[in-house]
């Protein structure tokens, strides 16, 4: 075997500077990293030993029942002293000599959150030399002004373990995403790169009007029976046709059903004293593309019969073919979707910040994200604020944080040089003739008592020929498929392996670079 000492150029050492991505998804209380989904192994626990969303460090244990033994870590208390950091000196020197001293595994973590309005404030201020140490990037990091004081503003803080960035948040990377039933809602992003979370993005949305009825029919007289069996045609202007019958004897159906001429029935039967006509149903009654909707803000003698896509002024008629005595059409221009602008003027304020260093995120800001819709958030139904950030409860409602960690690898780069005319014999026995290698007898093996080289001993000539039946001149020739690498005592400490093993030949020259990450 050769050994080559490594010269002074043939080694250099430098520090790759990554930034890895994390995602996180929160809705309804489940959280999801980089958009994993682990398979469940029992109730809510993963193949990975934690909940969804969790990363377990060193992966231990995947998809192990705790019943048949978990691995864990351990060690023995002996003369070295050898100790886990989370065992205490005081703990450590209360163990017998020879005493096992185990953890445990899964290691796992996730973000997580904490909402502070004005009890239990100390890990607020225990970052609070933290925040006024950043007031030089930015005002919003200063503790207290004379706008707000976080020692009582609300503020949800969010928690990034170190595993998941590295040294430190990457700068201009961070943005958080609210999420209305899968349509984006709102955005902040610290695109200044100096610490502030700044609103970049609300939807606009899309509201209707209170009284989005094309119609109502009114009951101004008469009793239950009057309107028995009579009909009302509702007509949008594509032609499409839907009736209404109504009903006192409750022989058609309960409200809302169809009868067998295809009409939508509602009951009328228990009307009280004219003018204010209770009609017997609570809920809208739909038949696509049209419904009847009941008037909850005006007197129950009123009945709203709507299109179901909000159809523009004057596309909806409604007729009444019997001449019903004392029923009132009312005709209504309405219907018209409004666009609401509500929310764009908090585009460009500053919902928070962000703790590159440290690993938290603070988020400030209180005002609405979505005036069209509320959910109970942590305990309290409300419209979305970023303050409530990833609040349980909330299923319409799903957050994210998207972020570039910081990591820095150290790399050693060798370079191993086969030169010209070295690295051409080897001790595989494949290197001698065959013949030779059985002393000329092609079923007797190699003698295992020579101790001596035979001199009559021909190497192997695998040099090809384009001639039939014949070799090509003699060359000396290995395959290269391993390089070691020993330490100064020529101690084995790593193999570099090549995919495919290399041709050498003495009049061919190689180097080889070998690269390791720390």
């Amino acid at each position: 075997m050769s050994y080559y000492k490594f010269e002074q150029n043939d080694i250099f050492t430098n520090r790759i500077k990554a930034h890895p991505r994390s995602y996180f998804l929160v809705n309804n209380s489940k959280t999801y990293y980089n958009n994993d989904v682990l398979p469940i192994r029992s109730g809510t626990e993963t193949i990975l030993g934690g909940a969804q969303g969790e990363i377990s460090l060193y992966e231990m244990n995947v998809n192990r029942d705790p019943a048949d033994g978990l691995v864990y870590p351990y060690v023995t208390k002996q003369g070295t002293l050898g100790n886990f950091k989370s065992v205490s000196a005081e703990s450590f020197q209360s163990f017998d000599y020879g005493t096992e001293i185990s953890g445990s595994y899964p290691l796992k973590s996730t973000v997580s959150t904490d909402y502070y309005t004005s009890t239990d404030r100390d890990r607020i201020y225990a970052l609070k030399n933290t925040f006024n140490y950043h007031k030089t990037l930015s005002k919003h990091y200063a503790f207290e002004t004379s706008d707000w004081n976080k020692a009582t503003q609300d503020i949800k803080l969010i928690s990034i373990p170190s595993i998941f960035y590295g040294s430190s948040i990457k700068k201009g990377s961070v943005k958080l995403n609210l999420y209305i039933s899968g349509s984006l809602a709102a955005t902040v992003e610290d695109t200044t790169r100096n610490g502030e979370l700044i609103q970049t993005y609300e939807a606009t949305y899309v509201t209707t009007p209170a009284n989005n009825a094309t119609g109502t029919v009114q009951f101004t007289s008469g009793t239950a029976a009057d309107y028995d069996n009579k009909k009302v045609i509702i007509e949008d202007a594509a032609g499409t046709e839907v009736t209404f019958i109504f009903d006192s004897t409750g022989t058609e159906g309960a409200t809302g059903t169809v009868d067998g001429s295809g009409f939508i029935v509602v009951q009328v039967n228990g009307l009280v004293a004219i003018p204010l006509y209770l009609l017997e149903f609570d809920s809208a009654v739909s038949s696509s593309p049209l419904q009847i909707t009941p008037n909850i803000v005006l007197p129950f003698s009123i009945v709203g019969l709507t299109q179901d896509l909000n159809g523009e002024s004057g596309n909806t008629t409604i007729q009444d073919p019997d001449l019903i005595a004392g029923l009132n059409i009312i005709q209504f221009n309405g219907g018209i979707d409004e666009v609401s602008t509500t929310g764009q003027e908090n585009k460009g304020k500053v919902a928070g910040v962000v703790l590159y260093d440290e690993g938290f995120v603070a988020l400030t800001g209180s005002w609405d994200l979505n005036s069209t819709n509320t959910e109970n958030y942590g305990g309290t139904v409300t419209e979305p604020k970023w303050k409530l950030w990833g609040a349980d409860l909330a299923p319409s409602s799903s957050w994210d944080i998207d972020f570039l960690g910081t990591n820095y690898i150290p790399t050693m780069t060798m370079l191993a040089h086969a030169k010209q005319g070295d690295l051409n014999y080897s001790n595989n026995p494949t290197f001698i003739d065959f013949e030779d290698r059985n002393d000329g007898v092609e079923e007797a093996p190699l003698s295992p008592n020579k101790f001596v080289e035979d001199r009559e001993l021909h190497i192997a000539n695998i040099t090809q020929s384009p001639y039939p039946n014949t070799s090509g001149s003699f060359e000396k020739t290995t395959y290269i498929s391993k390089i070691g690498i020993y330490d100064e005592d020529k101690n084995l400490i790593g193999i570099a392996k090549l995919a495919t093993p290399v041709k050498k030949t003495e009049s061919r020259q190689y180097t080889f670079k070998m690269k390791v990450d720390f």
